[in-house]
């Protein structure tokens, strides 16, 4: 629609995912008590870098990748999937990580990569 534009395309988006969220979904730091999250969330990835508390957040699309930041995809990472704890997640290990091709560490230009999992997860993607 030439009326609107990407800035109120994304801007509506935005809200409409936030009034499809379950009153039990994580908003704002507060945890759920949704037992069926790995259900309704189990998409939701944590990756872990090693020697470090950095953590990253990814979303699982299909059984074998996850898209995530390309400044992310750093070597070592751990992959935690289907539990808002980190500590209770399926822990899961990378085979490979692409960043684009034409990903910009100074500006963050194409900041999106994919890693792919090294045994399919089993849960629904996103």
């Amino acid at each position: 629609m030439p009326w609107l534009s990407l800035g109120r395309a994304a801007a509506v988006a935005g809200l409409l995912l936030a009034a499809s969220l379950p009153a039990a979904a994580i908003v704002n730091g507060a945890p759920t008590t949704d037992a069926r999250y790995a259900e309704r969330f189990g998409w939701a990835v944590a990756l872990e870098a090693p020697k470090s508390d950095a953590v990253c957040t990814a979303q699982l699309i299909s059984p074998t990748w996850v898209l995530t930041a390309g400044h992310c995809t750093g070597a070592g990472n751990r992959l935690v999937i289907g539990s808002p704890s980190r500590a209770r997640g399926r822990v899961f290990a990378a085979a490979d990580a692409v960043r684009h091709p034409d990903y910009d560490a100074t500006t963050g230009a194409f900041d999106v990569g994919l890693i792919r999992l090294k045994e399919p997860a089993d849960v629904p993607p996103v």
